[in-house]
């Protein structure tokens, strides 16, 4: 299975992508990446049963497999000006650039929005539980209630800050941007 978390930038999109990470990889063996093309992800994969691509925007091939059905999209969305103002606040950008992260993401979802499950960030927010049961049901519908709640309580807030507080720069598991570090496995 192919799935394709392509949330606003600051948007719960970290969250959608591990709650859909969870699930395949209780399902067997996961190829993850940060890309926006799903053709380049695929030609890295290897022998596994699921990809999960993370991406902001996307080029066309990937644009057109989503329209063909052959890739399962989770889109999570906010407020643009709220998403453009944490942008600048965490990552120190302008606001020229967040404005340019936000076009690029709407023109994504333009193309792909019938074929996605769109989840907003105050639903993510105020209802994390109902938002990886709708991630479950859209991703993998077998999934138990227990096993969707046992995943969302892994990626509580609380357990996030904490987790991101104990990344360590230089370490081989942290990908290090320049202006921001994240771990990557979770994306956090």
């Amino acid at each position: 299975m192919i799935v394709f978390v392509a949330g606003m930038p600051r948007s719960g999109s970290t969250f959608t992508f591990n709650i859909v990470r969870s699930l395949l990889q209780s399902r067997g063996s996961l190829h993850q990446i940060p890309v926006d093309s799903i053709l380049d992800a695929v030609a890295d994969t290897g022998d596994v049963d699921h990809l999960l691509v993370k991406g902001h925007a996307a080029d066309e091939a990937t644009m057109k497999l989503v329209r063909l059905g052959a890739v399962k999209v989770v889109c999570s969305y906010r407020k643009p000006e709220d998403a453009v103002a944490s942008w600048m606040d965490t990552f120190g950008f302008t606001l020229e650039d967040g404005v340019y992260a936000m076009h690029r993401w709407f023109a994504m979802l333009k193309g792909i929005r019938t074929h996605a499950l769109l989840l907003s960030y105050d639903k993510i927010e105020h209802d994390p539980f109902g938002s990886a049961r709708a991630i479950a049901a859209h991703v993998c519908p077998e999934a138990s209630v227990e096993e969707v709640t046992g995943i969302c309580r892994q990626f509580t807030k609380e357990r996030v800050k904490l987790l991101s507080e104990r990344l360590v720069k230089g370490s081989d598991d942290v990908a290090d941007l320049g202006f921001s570090h994240y771990d990557r496995n979770t994306f956090f």
